[in-house]
């Protein structure tokens, strides 16, 4: 089709249907090829039962119109792309002879225009672009085209989980009552948390989180008293904004807890387990012992018993402890 100056395009009503019009006047004399009859020139509506996936296959469906013929190419993000492009005026300025992507599938539109192409295989990994053509049974020279585009990915993620503390003492008394737990993930998809009590040797779990999580952002949770807290950073100032919160009902026994952190990208690849272990302490340390060898001892500088050794026994190992006389 040859465009030129002056074009009008309209849709019209024309025997109860909705029909778009293209109208031209003809500036010159040219060679036009003229085919009597009306035409429906609508592109096929391509879908996919999923756009980005770890399976070596994806399910194409979509509407075209009823009975007509439709051709499956499957381009890969290094492949030439398919013939047909290059002479419907919207494809890559490849020449056909290098055009190297021939036709994967053929199927035919059912008498409602429904058509499915099963398990079309993905050619490489990444991006895969998937054209379908539609033409008229009795005319194949009428061409129209819609693609889809499917990332395939079978890499798995990374996930990388820290803590502050390793050990806390949720009791409220303003020291060391909570721990942050820092998580990201390199691929968008969700992060899990998991915390198991092994209290009175029975081992249950105590919070299943599923986090949403964005590319190499980070979340933070924080396991306090009385809650686990979401945390997402603002994206104009940089702080820590509450998105979400889960309230703890009981009152949790000391002991050891472990944490299980793992990610899974868009496309169900599962990321290695970070397992680590966290410590909930809200018992004071006693002094079980306390003695000076010599006792008594007489610092005033004669050589004799100037100095004594104090020997403290604790309850548990001391990080900072006092001696006041």
């Amino acid at each position: 089709m040859q465009i030129v100056s002056g074009n009008r395009q309209e849709v019209e009503l024309n025997n109860g249907e909705l029909q778009y019009a293209f109208y031209a006047p003809l500036d010159h004399f040219s060679t036009y090829a003229l085919l009597p009859g009306k035409f429906s020139l609508s592109a096929p509506i391509v879908l996919a039962d999923r756009y980005i996936t770890n399976k070596e296959t994806v399910n194409i469906h979509g509407t075209a119109e009823p009975d007509s013929i439709l051709d499956l190419y499957v381009v890969g993000k290094n492949d030439a792309p398919p013939p047909f492009l290059n002479n419907s005026g919207g494809g890559p300025d490849v020449p056909i002879e290098k055009s190297e992507v021939g036709t994967a599938r053929r199927e035919v539109a059912d008498p409602k225009g429904y058509f499915e192409f099963k398990d079309v295989g993905l050619v490489t990994e990444g991006k895969n672009t998937i054209y379908v053509t539609s033409s008229p049974k009795d005319n194949p020279e009428i061409k129209t085209w819609s693609d889809v585009t499917i990332v395939k990915d079978t890499v798995p993620p990374s996930v990388e989980a820290s803590q502050n503390l390793y050990a806390f003492s949720p009791n409220g008394d303003g020291k060391y009552d909570s721990v942050d737990y820092l998580l990201k993930s390199n691929e968008a998809g969700n992060i899990y948390l998991s915390v198991m009590s092994n209290a009175s040797g029975a081992t249950r779990q105590l919070l299943n989180q599923e986090i949403s999580a964005e590319a190499n952002n980070e979340v933070k949770l924080t396991w306090a008293k009385d809650a686990f807290q979401l945390y997402r950073r603002d994206n104009a100032t940089g702080q820590w904004i509450l998105f979400s919160e889960i309230p703890i009902s009981e009152r949790l026994a000391d002991g050891a807890y472990n944490t299980i952190v793992y990610a899974i990208d868009e496309a169900g690849n599962i990321a290695n387990n970070v397992i680590s272990q966290t410590i909930i302490d809200t018992t004071p340390p006693a002094v079980l012992g306390l003695n000076a060898d010599p006792n008594p001892f007489t610092p005033n500088d004669d050589g004799v018993k100037d100095t004594t050794m104090c020997h403290l026994t604790l309850s548990v190992p001391p990080a900072i402890f006092s001696l006041a006389s």
